[in-house]
């Protein structure tokens, strides 16, 4: 029996830190996916066979041009660029489509409206913020909020800012990140002979990442 099939939409597939969507779509065991990008990176990092990549004419290239840096418009959908995206779903005769980041789904939400098939965003952290600098912006992010029949979050904090933006708790799923276990062997460590415990933590030095928060467990631990 053939496997229902959906479309994995991610902008980009993928830059070097995405790899836990890698793993998310290539993980798959009920579903077949193929993927919609707009850029594909790093292919011998991240194979994968069956991509379509949305590509736009000269003309509408210079016009999304014209309309980010010099009208400084947000990054919404432009009129015409739903022809490659909807000759690619119906390619695949593709009934569902999972899009990956919910500033994705914003751009993408005047194709939602006009699509006849259904369409669920995944949140992953930073797209839950709002954007200064993109005009009309969070009004937007609420609107896809009502639009999209399911939203897949990382965590429960990650539900608690959907819930406050407006996003009914009924639409909402809790889609944590795996780790695959597997592909780290154990590693046998025992007590520092001088007693000197080390902690790395690997991020970008934001708020959001806890450096305090992991500095002052760490001092808690040491002191015991």
């Amino acid at each position: 029996m053939d496997k229902p099939i959906v479309a994995s939409y991610t902008t980009f597939f993928l830059k070097k830190e995405m790899r836990h969507i890698y793993r998310q779509i290539t993980g798959l065991r009920e579903f077949r996916t193929f993927v919609i990008t707009k850029d594909r990176m790093n292919e011998a990092e991240y194979p994968f066979p069956d991509i379509e990549v949305l590509t736009e004419k000269r003309g509408r290239l210079l016009e999304r041009f014209k309309l980010k840096y010099i009208q400084r418009q947000p990054s919404f959908f432009y009129r015409g660029e739903d022809v490659p995206l909807n000759a690619a779903l119906d390619r695949w005769n593709c009934p569902l489509m999972h899009i990956y980041f919910g500033h994705t789904g914003v751009y993408l939400m005047p194709f939602l409206k006009q699509w006849q098939g259904k369409a669920l965003v995944s949140f992953h952290g930073m797209d839950v913020m709002p954007r200064e600098n993109e005009r009309g912006y969070t009004k937007k992010l609420r609107e896809l909020l009502q639009v999209i029949p399911l939203v897949l979050a990382r965590s429960q904090s990650l539900v608690k800012k959907l819930e406050a933006l407006g996003c009914p708790p009924e639409k909402i799923r809790i889609n944590r990140t795996g780790i695959p276990l597997d592909e780290f062997p154990v590693a046998e460590r025992n007590f520092p002979k001088d007693g000197k415990w080390r902690i790395v933590q690997a991020c970008r030095l934001i708020e959001k990442k806890g450096l305090p928060t992991a500095l002052c467990a760490f001092a808690r631990f040491h002191a015991k």
